[in-house]
């Protein structure tokens, strides 16, 4: 993603599920680095949609990350290797 800077703090969708570690350190490492992001928790019915999609996907593990542009990141080891690329 080399179209990100330092200077430029992306939105993310964070697809999380309840009790999940990685979901929240996700969430920590965007808040403590001051980016925002919203977050869609499959365990609550209004977000029982994205289950199907995922499954389409091949998707078996949350967290996922989606940077504004609809470009999947991830999980939280991307994530970190992300933020961690704009500090150099």
């Amino acid at each position: 993603m080399s179209w990100l800077t330092k200077d430029f703090k992306a939105v993310f969708v964070v697809i999380s599920k309840n009790n999940c570690t990685f979901c929240d350190k996700t969430k920590t490492l965007l808040f403590a680095n001051d980016i925002l992001y919203e977050e869609y928790n499959i365990e609550d019915m209004e977000n029982k949609w994205l289950l199907n999609l995922l499954g389409k996907a091949g998707v078996r593990s949350v967290p996922q990350i989606y940077d504004m542009s609809g470009r999947h990141v991830g999980g939280y080891k991307e994530l970190q290797k992300l933020i961690d690329s704009l500090e150099d």
